[in-house]
């Protein structure tokens, strides 16, 4: 898959996030050609726009989404511009966004997001972090605000890329995803309770950057990264479900949350 960054500023300064507002180099012709060179050489490929927020610029959003390339968009749906939504249902492609309890300033932010949300013609993907904010609300609280979003039918929680964080902490996240499952009655489908019976990191993504250069990484990932392999990972029991992400310096498996998973399977 290809992850195509035609901006890194974006509207919104989440805590958890360190790949927005990156001062950057532009070359937007550069960037096209690179995008049709890689798709001539993989036309089956996934080609994501991604960012920053990718919707920033509404002209060179309305370029990339004209080459008929962009198979999906991760935004987060703030724009108050309709053409915005309207030019991401011509092309009929994918959308993922994100909610996190602390993401939204006032009542209005929310509605925005969530009246975006009802007039996409595909039901987007809701991704959620496992970070420190969202430990503060217990799984009960998080599954009655999740049941109440309105025209979506999947949300993903996804481990929080913090490599300062300690082993008590992906305990805490490891059982508040066992309490979570253990509630869930939303029709709504909680994707992780897939996704970690086969919990596979090893993504090889490329990213087209806004210079036009390509990067043998994904967007989180800086020019200075090595790939990662924990040595304990040789003799974890769960080494063969597990393939971590190599920009992990710890362990990112929740195996409470597997076993309970697994034996409802």
């Amino acid at each position: 898959s290809f992850y195509i960054v035609p901006t890194w500023k974006c509207n919104l300064k989440c805590p958890h996030c360190f790949v927005n507002n990156i001062e950057y180099k532009a070359d937007f012709n550069a960037l096209l050609k690179t995008l049709r060179q890689c798709y001539e050489k993989y036309p089956d490929a996934e080609f994501i726009l991604h960012g920053g927020e990718p919707t920033f610029d509404k002209d060179l959003l309305k370029q990339l989404l004209d080459t008929g390339i962009i198979t999906s968009i991760t935004s987060n749906l703030l724009t108050e511009d309709p053409d915005i939504i309207d030019m991401i249902n011509k092309s009929n492609i994918y959308t993922a966004t994100s909610w996190n309890p602390k993401r939204f300033k006032n009542d209005k932010l929310y509605q925005i997001w969530q009246n975006n949300i009802l007039q996409l013609n595909n039901k987007p993907l809701v991704l959620i972090t496992l970070d420190k904010d969202l430990m503060e609300y217990t799984p009960q609280q998080v599954l009655n605000i999740i049941t109440k979003f309105q025209g979506i039918d999947k949300v993903l929680f996804e481990p929080l890329l913090d490599n300062t964080l300690n082993d008590e902490f992906q305990d805490k996240v490891d059982s508040w995803l066992c309490e979570l499952y253990d509630i869930w009655n939303s029709v709504i489908k909680n994707v992780i309770a897939e996704q970690i019976l086969n919990w596979r990191f090893d993504c090889e993504s490329q990213t087209i950057l806004p210079d036009g250069s390509l990067r043998n990484k994904c967007t989180m990932a800086n020019n200075d990264h090595k790939p990662v392999f924990l040595s304990k990972c040789l003799h974890c029991p769960y080494n063969k479900v597990c393939i971590p992400c190599s920009l992990h310096t710890r362990c990112s498996f929740y195996p409470k949350f597997y076993e309970k998973v697994k034996s409802y399977a």
